[in-house]
């Protein structure tokens, strides 16, 4: 039996060591830190349980072919359960509120009410949402193994697509944000995604939540990797966990093996990196293997900025919050490093009653951060 090393054990690590198991391989996993799920992850605090991850899923409606993939690594079972919410988000501006409902026809006709001045572009809006709603991500099978039929298949499935991007694939969520008029409507396309992500990234994430193919896992994000690390032992996996890799063992630009931070060798057929694009080139395999493109990215921070964000949460009591899912809001002026901050969010987590003892729910706030945030915070 062939042996295959994958370093890192968040979803993709999991995933490919799964796929690996049942393609007939002897699978180890690494995983650095004490628990598997990468930035899948959460925590337990003093009663509560505070979730790092999943805005939402795509992929959970039943029938898709991404359920499938889903179902095949152990992250969605007949057992899971998916949370009730009503919203994708809500924004708030001097004293207006609008919502993205999961509801599409609800949100149409809100928006209308609310703003009829800008009647044209929110129809357009909703219009390339239902166009994106039809889309489905090829997974049957990767795309380096596809053939003419099944990219016939896949043409079939994303038909829509053009359209989506002929509208929104060459405008970023800021140049969005301006084809309205209402302050309202401009600062709701600008909320939830950081205003330099391209505006179609936003209409197909909000059509997956639209179309019911978008929900979030009962139990939250630790719970969901735990399921897939279930399913990799299940299948005769290995996985150890508080083990870094230091570097991969390469031979005739051939990798043969591992060697781990306590500097033991590990040989293998196939070395797979899970881990991410950066700790490869600058630890496991060296720059040397860097082409231009990518070097290019890691260079200009400015015109490839990283886009994070700064987290805190909190328990509140139920009685003195009374807002669901997610609400962007204006607020006073705080400065984090050179950057001014006035707007910010917080996310309810009532529908995970678990999350926190009774009479409490967990109250989380978020900013959004760029690379210069990171060093001011490091």
């Amino acid at each position: 039996m062939k042996k295959l090393i994958i370093i890192g054990g968040g979803i993709a690590g999991l995933a490919a060591g799964i796929y690996g198991k049942k393609a007939g391989y002897d699978v180890t996993i690494y995983e650095k830190n004490h628990v598997a799920g990468g930035e899948c992850m959460g925590w337990n605090r003093n009663g509560h349980h505070i979730d790092n991850c999943i805005h939402w899923l795509t992929g959970t409606k039943e029938g898709t072919s991404l359920r499938k993939v889903w179902e095949d690594v152990g992250a969605l079972d007949s057992n899971t359960m998916l949370a009730e919410t009503e919203a994708f988000y809500t924004s708030c501006h001097n004293g207006q509120e609008v919502t993205l409902w999961n509801d599409l026809d609800r949100t149409e006709k809100e928006l209308l009410l609310f703003s009829p001045e800008d009647t044209d572009e929110i129809k357009k809006f909703i219009e390339h949402v239902r166009y994106a709603e039809s889309c489905q991500m090829p997974s049957d099978k990767p795309m380096d193994m596809m053939k003419v039929k099944d990219y016939i298949e896949m043409g079939k499935s994303m038909a829509n697509m053009p359209k989506v991007m002929k509208e929104y694939g060459k405008i970023n969520l800021e140049d969005l944000s301006a084809r309205f008029q209402h302050p309202a409507l401009q600062k709701l396309f600008i909320d939830y995604l950081p205003k330099e992500y391209i505006a179609s990234s936003f209409i197909v994430s909000y059509a997956t939540i639209t179309c019911g193919n978008g929900g979030i896992p009962a139990k939250g994000s630790l719970a969901m990797a735990n399921r897939m690390v279930d399913k990799f032992k299940s299948l005769g996996g290995n996985l150890y966990c508080n083990t870094s890799v230091e570097k991969i063992l390469i031979k005739n630009k051939k990798a043969y093996g591992i060697l781990l931070d306590n500097q033991k060798e590990v040989l293998a057929d196939y070395i797979i990196s899970a881990a991410d694009t950066n700790v490869l080139f600058n630890n496991l395999i060296g720059n040397q293997y860097l082409n231009k493109r990518w070097e290019e990215v890691y260079q200009n921070s400015d015109r490839y900025p990283l886009i994070s964000g700064f987290q805190i949460a909190c328990s509140i009591d139920l009685s003195a919050y009374h807002k669901k899912d997610t609400i962007f809001f204006d607020c006073e002026p705080f400065m984090i490093g050179n950057q001014s901050v006035s707007r910010m969010s917080v996310k309810s987590f009532e529908y995970e009653p678990d999350f926190a003892p009774s009479g409490k729910t967990v109250l989380q706030a978020n900013v959004v951060q760029y690379d210069s945030d990171y060093l001011y915070w490091e």
